[in-house]
């Protein structure tokens, strides 16, 4: 009899062991910067950007993170590998320093990996910047303020500065097809370009179009996207952004990304420490315990695991299920 119960303790352990829902831990670094990107080139090989000059990176997965050199305290906004060895950061000058002609964000350039980073600057005329972003052929793009979005060549400093019909703060891009461009921003605006951004379009909203700021954009292929924003503002696309439906997230927090790990599977998160997922494709949200009430910024994925930064040093890590992933 004590067999057969102890049988039925350990299964009812192992069953409840396989049902029960992914938990979200926190990596300590010894940091409290406010983390604003993070970026993995592959499943071991990772960064992590904020406040203060701070620069971190991990060759483990994301196990364990160290301090890498930086040459000043700007704040890094975001940071982007396009393979091993190139990669750039988005940078901003302190508006409390010293009294400066060039824009106040400028890019941080590397050719190996990291090893060392060379400065690359916009021209003065436009306001800060707020992300970057690139196409598969490896051109890029800054949006920021002032409803303005700056081209750049990867093999060199060359800008080409386009002017948006917005005048909107613009948050945040993605490059579809590799000429459609796709940008989300403030008033809940979002507008689309099918040749690089020398026309632009306004695109159709199926439900009521949302008034609160838009902060992030994601799509997993040339059709399927989300967006996220304030008020728990989530939109959705199967057209490659041409027209976008509202989801009910029954959440009121600012969401400030989202991530896809393939086509059904996804993850939003943002102020207070909310994360959300979604099982289908985005039509229904459901809230994860982060163990956090710090601002979460960002989102990434490398092998089978999940991170999300934000405010304190906070670097979140979450295992998903090998059906779930997306490779890079």
């Amino acid at each position: 009899m004590i067999i057969v119960r102890l049988l039925v303790f350990f299964g009812v352990v192992g069953l409840a062991a396989a049902v029960a829902p992914a938990q979200w831990r926190r990596i300590e670094t010894g940091s409290l910067a406010w983390f604003h990107a993070v970026e993995f080139i592959n499943e071991t090989n990772g960064w992590v950007g904020g406040s203060n000059g701070t620069l971190l990176f991990t060759t483990d997965g994301g196990s364990t993170w160290r301090k890498a050199k930086f040459p000043n305290t700007d704040t890094i906004r975001d940071i982007v590998f396009l393979n091993a060895s190139a990669g750039w950061m988005l940078c901003e000058r302190s508006k409390f320093g010293p009294e400066t002609t060039s824009n106040r964000s400028y890019l941080m350039r590397t050719a190996d990996g990291g090893k060392s980073w060379s400065e690359v600057n916009f021209e003065p005329s436009a306001g800060p910047m707020t992300k970057i972003f690139f196409g598969r052929k490896g051109e890029g793009y800054a949006v920021g303020e002032g409803g303005v979005m700056a081209a750049f060549s990867v093999g060199g400093p060359t800008e080409k500065r386009y002017g948006l019909p917005t005048r909107y703060l613009i948050l945040d891009g993605v490059v579809l097809n590799n000429s459609r461009l796709v940008l989300v921003g403030g008033g809940g605006s979002i507008i689309s370009s099918d040749d690089k951004g020398a026309k632009w379009q306004a695109v159709r909203f199926i439900s009521s179009r949302p008034t609160s700021k838009l902060n992030a954009i994601a799509f997993v292929d040339e059709k399927r996207g989300w967006a996220v924003g304030n008020e728990g503002t989530v939109l959705s696309s199967t057209d490659g952004g041409t027209s976008w439906l509202s989801e009910t997230t029954g959440a009121s927090s600012n969401l400030l990304d989202i991530l896809f790990c393939n086509a059904e599977y996804g993850f939003a998160v943002g102020e207070n420490g909310i994360i959300l997922n979604s099982f289908n494709a985005g039509r229904t949200w459901k809230s994860e315990a982060s163990g956090s009430k710090h601002r979460l910024e960002r989102l990434a994925n490398a092998g089978n695991k999940l991170f999300a930064v934000g405010f304190g040093g906070t670097i979140l890590v979450r295992d998903i299920a090998d059906k779930q992933r997306q490779d890079r």
